[in-house]
């Protein structure tokens, strides 16, 4: 079995080609065959074979061609659909590709120049033509293939330099005339002809062909020829006596190969790596004086710097002809991080220097070492650097190597670096990576056990790789053991830490850069790490640091963004920070260690004192005489010093610190008492905003532990309102029975407290809850107990929405002129209170009731007031909705005209909000009233 991609793309089967249908779909295999056993997503798919226009499904045309290819390939080899992407399992050595590359990294470590020669006219027979030649167009072929079209010509290259040392000077003449032909400027071809001609006795010939070459750089580029070419040149003009003698190169300058193995089973990573592979390689050749190519990847410690800088320098070394240097900074980890000057001695000594030759001075060791590789093509990593000033010292200062650096510092001081920072892997990667190392069927039979495993491990590749190693080593063990045994963030890192170099151990070698570090900025962004671990959440925003830091805001941040420095902490945007879920674990750990008990709940109480600092304004800001603020008057006080947010803007507030303030309410629940009570506090202050936003999970899951804390301290209108607040938060998930036993005990309580108006409104909102529950009889019968007590508490807004309550469970009940009176009464209190929403709101009541008894005129009148006030209040929903209603009565008052436009405003509402049913009235009087004009 066999697939072809070096030049027309074929299927060999037993020596047969096999038919594999369309171009399209020949392009397909050969995308995936590129990267055999490496998931690859749709997405990237559906990009690459459709460079220009996309189907109208790319997916669904995608899955077609998958199935095409599936049944067209061979026995052995299968296409595996998952995760978003397609996979093809085959043997990477059936791709010619792959066994291109493999005999050229065969032939660099072969001594004998005659066998490597031959090895590498093995690889370069493998090339039928110009790769993917009939599947792809020019664009992609560029994109794909520009990479491979290179290392063809550099083992072309490769192979007339083993041919010269065999002294095959004659024959190569005429091959090397053709090549340089076709490619002008490349410098190694060139030199190759000239050392050529002048062994064959044609000196005059071999400085006429430097010259040429000199002519067309300068001419095409503007540029001289490199050192190379100029050293060559010299060399014939004073008759070397030494270039007539084929030796090997090697023999005096070596070629380190220090590259580690690749990691097993590298996952992931495909775009990332063809864009560091990209801009590593691909510069224009015979471009005189290249510019070093420098790559830094940055990320947290586990993330995979060190697997992916491998994995692409595996991947491109046959681009670098002079070697390959591998030097291991020691930046984070229990070794003292490696000094410029060893780090010079290291690489010196690898590029051929006896101890005795290597400058005690780093300045000369550094020159010296600039010197070496300014003619070479050599691919250095430095790996876990820490210090950009060591860094610095070891980059060529000219010529055609390539660096990258990974560290888990982003080393924004290096100019001519390009920067790129690594993410945890997608779901997709995580998930393969699993499979890879626990083993695929056994993954597959508890996805949902998988699934907890890497949600718990964050997606960290290091995390992932420890476990999946923990399940291979106990293959007996269910895969929802090891999920449930790292489930409790507490537990998770000892889980996890169990080698030298897990998880807590990476963690810990970046936390003690900063801890011993010089600069006290550094040892309290430490700390600051720590305090990080006290909330129950991984996010935070600078205010919040600003209180848990005890530090003014500004401060606070400078202290994230060092975090962020060190790679111990995320951002998400600005002011808003995350920690990795490990990290945070970890971070947690930390907190515990340095902090007592005392501290951590007095940091909490802090948060909490923020956040329900801010509930309360949200509270004032829709009702100023909302029955909760009587509870806060007694019980809560407001000790923080926040002059922003104000207003409307309390409710986007409350949307940002959502995810954080509801883990630290929980958290607060949970300690002493004093804690409970804040926590409480929270709770209660958060219901104007949980109807607002509708948030019921949250409103029931937070009430129901705020109500038993309640409970236990003997404050039962604190219990009557998270209960009535309960109530409302269960109908509006449709739990009607517990919203009503929910309602019951709020009543109960609020009795005992002898607090008439929070009666009142629980008996309201049970009315508007039974009401939108579809109650409507029952909900008759609770607003008019709420009747009962309007006239003990005489409080307009109260007033108002009792009648409101209950004017609508009489209209859906068909008793139209009881939602009338009831209507009419809420009229009046909106117009005494001044709440311009209500007051729309119940104008579009009643305008709806009066068109349908027929009376239009007072329809429209009372219709086209309340799209006013919504206009002005720019509710533009609530305003659409209303205009509807408006067109509607219009015409039926034999007004089409102007029918048209609220119809449509309306229907184009109907439609954004997904209300099917009324889109479809909607549209049909809006074709009735076109009909009309």
């Amino acid at each position: 079995m066999e697939f072809r991609l070096l030049g027309p793309v074929e299927v060999v089967e037993d020596g047969k080609v096999l038919p594999q249908g369309r171009r399209q779909e020949r392009l397909l295999l050969a995308l995936l065959a590129l990267s055999a056993n490496q998931l690859v997503p749709a997405e990237r798919l559906v990009t690459l074979l459709w460079d220009d226009e996309q189907p109208p499904q790319p997916l669904r045309t995608l899955q077609v061609y998958a199935s095409r290819v599936r049944k067209a390939l061979p026995r052995g080899a299968s296409l595996v659909a998952r995760d978003q992407g397609y996979q093809l399992e085959i043997d990477p050595e059936s791709v010619d590709v792959h066994r291109f590359q493999h005999a050229v990294r065969r032939a660099e470590q072969e001594p004998d120049p005659a066998a490597r020669a031959a090895c590498l006219r093995e690889a370069l027979a493998l090339w039928r033509g110009p790769a993917l030649v009939d599947v792809a167009s020019e664009e992609i072929r560029q994109r794909l293939c520009a990479g491979l079209e290179e290392e063809r010509l550099q083992t072309l290259e490769s192979r007339i330099e083993a041919d010269l040392l065999v002294d095959w000077n004659e024959q190569l003449v005429a091959e090397l005339t053709g090549l340089i032909a076709e490619h002008p400027l490349r410098e190694r071809l060139i030199a190759s002809l000239a050392l050529a001609l002048y062994r064959a006795g044609r000196a005059a010939h071999a400085l006429d062909a430097i010259r040429a070459a000199k002519e067309r750089a300068a001419k095409d580029l503007g540029l001289d020829l490199g050192r190379r070419l100029q050293e060559l040149e010299l060399a014939i003009l004073q008759g070397d006596a030494q270039l007539l003698e084929p030796a090997d190169p090697r023999s005096g300058r070596p070629r380190p190969r220090q590259l580690p193995a690749p990691v097993s089973g590298f996952v992931g990573r495909v775009e990332v790596a063809d864009d560091l592979a990209a801009l590593l390689t691909d510069r224009p050749s015979g471009s005189g004086a290249p510019v070093v190519v420098v790559s830094a990847i940055a990320g947290m410690g586990g993330i995979g710097k060190t697997a992916l800088a491998v994995e692409v320098a595996h991947r491109i070394a046959g681009r670098f002809p002079d070697g390959q240097l591998f030097l291991d900074l020691r930046g984070f980890g229990a070794a003292p991080p490696m000094a410029a000057a060893e780090a010079l001695g290291i690489l010196l000594r690898s590029l051929g220097l006896a101890d005795g030759d290597v400058p005690g001075d780093p300045a000369e060791a550094a020159t010296l070492y600039r010197s070496l590789v300014a003619d070479r093509r050599i691919l250095i990593v430095l790996d876990n650097a820490q210090d950009a000033v060591v860094v610095e010292q070891l980059l060529p200062g000219a010529g055609s190597s390539a660096v990258i650096v990974t560290s888990r510092t982003q080393f924004n001081q290096l100019d001519t670096a390009r920067s790129l920072l690594l993410d945890a892997l997608t779901d997709e990667e995580a998930l393969t990576l699993l499979r890879q190392l626990a083993g695929g069927a056994r993954v597959d039979r508890e996805p949902e056990a998988a699934g907890a495993i890497l949600r718990a491990c964050g997606n960290l590749p290091l995390a992932v790789r420890v476990a999946g190693a923990r399940l291979a080593a106990r293959p007996s063990w269910p895969i929802s053991h090891l999920a449930d045994r790292i489930a409790d963030h507490r537990r998770r890192l000892d889980q996890l830490g169990l080698r030298r170099n897990g998880v807590r151990a990476v963690f810990a070698s970046s936390l003690e850069q900063l801890q011993a570090s010089d600069d006290p900025e550094d040892r309290q962004a430490a700390w600051t790490f720590a305090r990080l671990g006290i909330p129950d959440s991984p996010r935070i925003r600078v205010v919040e640091a600003g209180r848990l830091l005890e530090l003014p805001e500004f401060d606070a941040e400078l202290l994230l963004e060092r975090l962020v420095d060190a790679q111990l902490l995320g951002t998400t945007s600005p002011g808003v920070y995350r920690l990795h879920d490990l990290l945070w674990a970890f971070a947690n750990e930390q907190a515990e260690a340095l902090f007592d008990s005392d501290d951590r709940e007095l940091a909490l109480r802090r948060l909490l004192s923020l956040y329900a600092s801010v509930a309360w304004r949200s509270v004032a800001v829709r009702n100023a005489r909302a029955v909760r603020l009587d509870w806060a008057v007694e019980h809560w006080k407001d000790e923080t010093d926040l002059t922003e947010p104000t207003g409307e803007r309390t409710f986007g507030w409350l949307d940002e610190a959502k995810p954080q303030m509801l883990a630290v309410a929980f958290q607060g629940t949970h300690v002493s008492a004093a804690t409970r009570a804040s926590a409480l506090s929270l709770a209660i202050g958060l219901g104007t905003y949980n109807f607002s936003r509708e948030c019921w999970a949250d409103l029931i899951s937070l009430n129901r532990v705020a109500e038993r804390i309640a409970l236990e301290i003997g404050d039962s209108f604190a219990a009557g309102l998270l209960l009535q607040d309960l109530s409302v938060g269960l109908g509006g998930v449709g739990d009607a029975d517990g919203a009503l036993g929910a309602f019951e005990s709020a009543l109960e309580h609020l009795r005992r407290a002898q607090v008439p108006r929070a009666e009142l409104l629980a008996l309201t909102n049970f009315t508007a809850s039974l009401f939108a529950t579809g109650r409507y009889e029952e909900s008759v019968v609770y607003g008019k107990q709420a009747l009962d007590l309007v006239e003990d508490v005489a409080e307009d807004a109260l007033i108002g929405g009792v009648n409101l309550a209950l004017g609508r469970s009489y209209e859906s009940m068909g008793a139209l002129e009881a939602a009338r009176h009831h209507f009419e009464e809420a009229l009046r209190a909106a117009h005494r209170t001044g709440e311009q929403w209500r007051l729309a709101f119940i104008l579009g009541e009643l305008g709806v009731l009066d068109h349908r008894a027929g009376r239009l005129q007072e329809a429209i009148s009372k219709l086209r007031r309340c799209v006013d006030i919504y206009e002005g209040l720019s509710q533009r929903d609530d305003m659409a909705a209303s205009e509807g209603e408006l067109g509607e009565a219009l015409l039926d008052n034999g007004e089409p005209a102007e029918a048209v436009r609220y119809l449509r405003n309306g229907l184009n509402a109907a439609v954004r909000i997904g209300d099917g049913e009324r889109a479809a009235v909607l549209r049909e009087r809006l074709e009735q009233a076109e009909a009309a004009l």
